[in-house]
């Protein structure tokens, strides 16, 4: 038990919404520059097609807001409760809890469906991860796109198998996070140990990553074909050498 009298949650992470249960209360201050929200809506509504954005792990609307202030209707999908009551209705005309293995609507009319920071690699099998990109192929309209932001697996293989680091995320704590890389089943396995006047909250969180080959094979066997490749989403692109933002027709 921990200072405060709680127990630290148990977060199981084979279920959908464990990023979200885990995250959810500090996502937005934690990771409020993981990338640039403008310049991620500027490039979603240059290539979208007609009909409305489909955001697959939409959390708090970090990224719905700047997509509706450019015109598009935004619909957001999230499997953690925990995360779409942050999503604002102004962000996201419709916010939806619901597995993005499996999602209610019918084929065809999304001009984009958008798959940002590793949400595709939090589905932790490489069948999980090929449903999501079905269920994208067969919502997009004729002239629709997926786009979708990754860590570039290939920097991982050879990565140490553990680390440990100490970081400050406020004034009166710290954070002790510990990482396993598996480089054979290309998963990462993390805890965040928050430390703070409130006691201590274990955040827990895995991935299983895919090479940018591999991602591209999985989405040619759904029917998806790679247009266009970066290394980021504008302006500063090439100060993100470890992720990729790839676009599939």
């Amino acid at each position: 038990m921990n200072e405060a009298g709680h127990e630290p949650a148990i977060i199981n992470l084979d279920r959908a919404d464990a990023y979200g249960a885990a995250f959810a209360d500090v996502y937005d201050y934690w990771y409020h520059d993981i990338s640039d929200p403008q310049e991620t809506a500027t490039f979603v509504l240059e290539r979208c097609g007609v009909g409305p954005v489909l955001e697959l792990g939409v959390g708090t609307g970090r990224l719905a807001q700047p997509l509706t202030d450019g015109g598009a209707t935004v619909i957001g999908i999230d499997a953690s409760a925990a995360m779409l009551s942050l999503c604002p209705v102004e962000a996201a005309r419709y916010r939806i809890l619901a597995d993005m293995r499996s999602l209610p609507f019918r084929a065809g009319g999304f001009g984009a469906v958008l798959i940002a920071f590793n949400t595709l690699f939090n589905i932790a099998s490489v069948q999980g991860q090929r449903m999501v990109l079905a269920e994208c192929q067969r919502l997009l309209a004729n002239d629709g796109v997926v786009i979708l932001e990754a860590i570039d697996g290939s920097l991982l293989q050879h990565a140490p198998s553990e680390s440990i680091g100490v970081s400050v995320r406020n004034h009166d704590g710290v954070v002790v996070s510990a990482t396993t890389i598996d480089s054979a089943e290309q998963t990462i396995i993390g805890q965040h140990l928050q430390i703070d006047s409130d006691g201590i909250a274990a955040r827990p969180w895995r991935l299983r990553w895919l090479t940018p080959s591999q991602l591209d094979e999985l989405a040619a066997q759904v029917g998806l074909t790679r247009i266009e490749r970066h290394l980021g989403w504008g302006a500063a692109a090439s100060e993100s050498p470890l992720s990729h933002v790839s676009v599939y027709r």
